[in-house]
């Protein structure tokens, strides 16, 4: 759960970062691109995989 935070949180930031580089003109990082990109579809999968193995363990300790 931590990690899809972190991996958001940092992808917001790369956003906000091309959003204000692009208004004063400045040429960035292409990494902040593919951060920004890439970031929020993979803190979204291990959102889910985060489900996915809460909801397993709470069945295994159900039955």
């Amino acid at each position: 759960m931590r990690a899809a935070v972190t991996v958001a949180v940092v992808s917001l930031v790369c956003l906000a970062a091309i959003l204000i580089g692009y208004a004063a003109g400045a040429d960035l990082w292409p990494g902040f691109f593919a951060v920004g990109l890439y970031g929020l579809p993979a803190a979204f999968a291990l959102l889910i995989a985060s489900l996915l193995v809460s909801w397993g363990q709470r069945r295994r300790r159900k039955n």
